[in-house]
């Protein structure tokens, strides 16, 4: 006494759930002391007056830290992101434990890193 479902209804329920989770790409979200980054391929810009945390989520991600932020802990938990820190801004730690990310800082930027995941760099540009 099972339920059957056609071959062609099941293709275009699996393509609806995929196209779903595409238009689903997220973005930038700004939680008072916390800014977050989910999705595929977001772009976003962060700039805030008082100390914050960032966590970044997504995957293929660019966010840049605009000039003389403070950040307290910089969270990259997803994949291949980039972040582009501006200078005069302060980060207190960068805690990766995701893979591929990639953070540019500003020549003799000074910050302490933790939980290195898999394939992260902290480059000085």
């Amino acid at each position: 006494m099972g339920s059957t479902i056609k071959p062609g209804l099941w293709r275009r329920g699996v393509l609806l759930l995929g196209v779903l989770a595409l238009a689903g790409c997220g973005g930038g979200s700004d939680e008072g002391s916390r800014y977050v980054v989910d999705g595929i391929r977001v772009k976003a810009t962060v700039n805030k007056s008082e100390a914050y945390d960032i966590e970044i989520n997504g995957g293929d991600c660019e966010l840049t830290v605009a000039a003389n932020n403070t950040v307290k802990r910089l969270l990259i938990t997803g994949l291949s992101n980039k972040v582009m820190v501006e200078a005069g801004t302060q980060i207190e730690v960068i805690d990766f434990t995701g893979g591929g990310n990639t953070v540019y800082v500003p020549k003799g930027f000074k910050t302490r890193v933790v939980n290195t995941g898999s394939d992260n760099t902290v480059v000085e540009r």
